[in-house]
């Protein structure tokens, strides 16, 4: 999969952080409808975003990489609820 701009859709049951440690060590990028930094709120709209960047010619160009976008259909260790909202902290 390298240099391919390609997602991998998992869907799991899990509640661990076994895929992301993985996707962290292989240095493979998670969406999975999180955004922000050591406390992530969910959207899930974010999951269908598209990723890249600005180049030298002001046109958007695509990661060229490949990503994982990750459901985690019964939540995490990481994810709490407050209120209506879901948010994922930084576990260390």
């Amino acid at each position: 999969m390298q240099h391919r701009n390609e997602s991998i859709w998992i869907f799991t049951t899990n509640y661990d952080l076994v895929f992301e440690l993985a996707a962290s060590i292989a240095k493979i990028p998670i969406y999975n409808g999180f955004e922000g930094i050591a406390q992530r709120f969910f959207d899930i709209e974010r999951i269908e975003l598209t990723y890249g960047k600005i180049n030298s010619n002001r046109m958007f160009e695509l990661f060229n990489e490949p990503h994982i976008k990750l459901i985690k259909l019964h939540g995490s260790i990481s994810w709490f609820k407050e209120g209506d909202d879901v948010y994922r902290i930084i576990c260390t």
